[in-house]
């Protein structure tokens, strides 16, 4: 049996597909963040379930030969990434574990070939996608500014984030240029919206940008609809199109319930609607 607070020494064997290590203490298995497979260390049990446990690091004794200082400063309180203090290659082997446990453990197949994994070129700004909230955030004087950034891990706190290097850098940018202008009376109605209360209005600030056009669509989610609130965010997405000319559209998705779900069932366009543009292999889509 395991208690709370208990400290054991072990090695992590497993990755699990959210990003935590694995390893088995008392025939039990415990799952640590930011491990890597190899890792030797003092393990603290933080809490026990029926079946497995969750620990965190209190001594990396012998670090993994796959191991890493992460490169983003942010990287052990924000959420935003899981494998960063591993190596690309080990990524690329816990992801390729991935796809063969899924056909063994939900299609109960067992492929005669797992084909390798197409490694990307580069490690930063592959992703085409963001969703980050936005929400009041204190800083250590007190002082509270909205802010838009990412959840820290397992949590709803807010960590303050203009530049992840996992993003395109347009993103950074429409993310600087959104809080500068929220920050103005032009759009005082377009307040952080609050998750316990349920007060406010922009819940978050959604981005997709083709891989291959570089044409990026901006949507706003928000809580509430209104005709003040859509003149608002219209005028503010007036002003990013201007800003960056990979804009080609901005959208309003209004999501009214109290739920994790980031997006709600009704949208409306803000800007002329220009499809956006992918691609997949030489096909174009919108």
């Amino acid at each position: 049996m395991l208690a709370k607070n208990q400290v054991f020494t072990a090695e992590i064997t497993d990755i699990t597909s959210e990003g935590s290590g694995v390893c088995r203490i008392n025939d039990i298995a415990v799952f640590v963040p930011n491990t890597v497979v190899g890792d030797v260390a003092e393990i603290k049990i933080v809490k026990v379930m029926s079946r497995y446990a969750y620990g965190i690091v209190e001594k990396l004794i012998t670090p993994s030969t796959d191991r890493i200082e992460p490169v983003c400063p942010k990287y052990k309180i924000c959420g935003g990434c899981v494998f960063m203090h591993m190596s690309y290659e080990a990524e690329c082997r816990i992801k390729s574990n991935i796809v063969t446990e899924a056909f063994a453990r939900i299609g109960h197949l067992v492929p005669k070939e797992i084909l390798p994994i197409f490694s990307s070129d580069s490690i930063e700004g592959y992703r085409n996608k963001a969703q980050y909230p936005y929400a009041d955030y204190k800083y250590t004087d007190n002082k509270i500014f909205p802010k838009f950034g990412f959840y820290a891990p397992r949590s709803h706190r807010l960590v303050p984030v203009t530049y992840c290097m996992l993003q395109p850098a347009a993103f950074g940018d429409i993310l600087r240029h959104c809080e500068e202008e929220l920050g103005t009376a032009d759009f005082n109605a377009i307040t952080p919206y609050n998750e316990e209360s349920g007060n406010g209005v922009l819940r978050h600030l959604y981005i997709r940008q083709g891989f291959h056009s570089k044409e990026i669509m901006v949507c706003f989610v928000t809580a509430k609809d209104s005709n003040l609130i859509r003149k608002q965010l219209t005028d503010l997405g007036n002003t990013l199109i201007a800003d960056t000319h990979e804009i080609k559209s901005v959208m309003l998705n209004v999501n009214p319930h109290k739920t994790n779900v980031i997006l709600g069932k009704k949208q409306y366009a803000l800007s002329e609607k220009i499809p956006l543009q992918t691609h997949c292999a030489e096909f174009p889509f919108h």
